[in-house]
């Protein structure tokens, strides 16, 4: 509860990316901002997920990892496989084969098509990032970090450029979310520091300044997509956009002066993180199938994208108090 408090502008944070995440999936927008939100809005969770590593016991992070990550991942796609059965059976899906969808679900979800599976492919996030907690967990040494950081992107270079197969697991993906990871961690002091929207001129000025960069830099360097492992024209002008987003969405978030009434939606919305970067994108076909007047421009992708984290909001709190496993959450009897 003291993080919470203390941190909320981090929760901020991530409610925007979860937001610019949902938005920008759907086909509405135009390019030029999906390239744009594309640049960051996924670098965000994993350098903030760095910025709060934790130093504990192996067997803690593990534990920590399997109860938080693995296991809504493994709850979120065993339920798409359910459902696909459920329309198979009434024959809504013709194509692709039973196993060809739950293998593609479950081994690489972020790049398997299979008819339903692309209403799961968000969860290619919870496997990559429990795969970096897990490599993360054997040190807390910065230097072996850093050694690591290194180690992780000539390894993304040889076996996805070179190489270029696509990787089980989302290896690749992971190889290549590392870095963030990382350079959260070392950028905690700078992004856990209080204080700086008192003078709110210069936060301000600041924040037009790193936008402007970050909109001339993202036009030059082209789409990005850690799930897909595409960098654009240069990998590490794709890592120093991530940071800038990462830190531009942080800065901004600080300047907004809740009031303590909207804290315990935000905290609801924390809680169920899971669920939303799970179910967002079946929630978001449904309701564009009831409103397809919305489904014609950059306005209706931006409506669509806050009726879709409205209708999850009861959902997660009906998890949390029934089915808490797949928020990542103990159960409690």
């Amino acid at each position: 509860m003291i993080l919470q408090k203390r941190y909320h502008y981090i929760d901020v944070a991530k409610l925007m990316g979860l937001y610019l995440m949902i938005l920008c999936h759907q086909t509405l927008v135009s390019s030029n901002i999906s390239s744009f939100v594309y640049s960051f809005h996924m670098p965000l969770f994993f350098l903030v997920s760095g910025v709060f590593h934790k130093e504990r016991e192996f067997y803690v992070n593990i534990k920590q990892i399997w109860r938080s990550l693995i296991v809504p991942y493994l709850l979120i796609a065993l339920s798409f496989c359910l459902l696909y059965l459920v329309l198979r059976w009434r024959k809504d899906v013709l194509s692709d084969s039973y196993w060809d969808f739950a293998i593609g679900t479950f081994i690489s979800p972020g790049k398997s098509y299979h008819s339903l599976s692309t209403f799961c492919i968000y969860i290619w996030f919870l496997l990559v990032l429990a795969e970096i907690k897990i490599i993360s967990a054997f040190t807390e040494s910065k230097g072996i970090l850093c050694t690591m950081t290194i180690g992780s992107v000539f390894a993304f270079y040889v076996l996805h450029v070179k190489w270029g197969g696509v990787m089980p697991f989302q290896v690749d993906s992971a190889l290549m979310a590392f870095p963030f990871y990382v350079i959260g961690f070392l950028l905690k002091g700078v992004v856990l520091r209080e204080g700086e929207n008192r003078n709110k001129l210069t936060m301000i000025l600041s924040l037009i300044v790193m936008f402007c960069l970050l909109l001339l830099l993202t036009k030059w360097n082209g789409i990005c997509d850690i799930n897909s492992c595409e960098y654009g024209e240069s990998l590490l002008l794709y890592y120093f956009n991530g940071v800038l987003g990462s830190l531009l969405v942080i800065k901004l978030a600080k300047l907004f002066v809740l009031p303590k009434t909207f804290l315990p939606i935000i905290s609801v919305y924390m809680s169920g993180a899971t669920l939303i970067i799970g179910y967002s994108a079946y929630r978001t076909v449904e309701i564009k199938r009831l409103l397809p007047v919305l489904c014609n421009n950059n306005l209706g992708g931006v409506l669509i994208a806050a009726i879709v984290l409205a209708v999850l909001y009861p959902i997660i709190l009906i998890a949390s108090k029934y089915f808490p496993a797949i928020l990542g959450k103990r159960n409690v009897c």
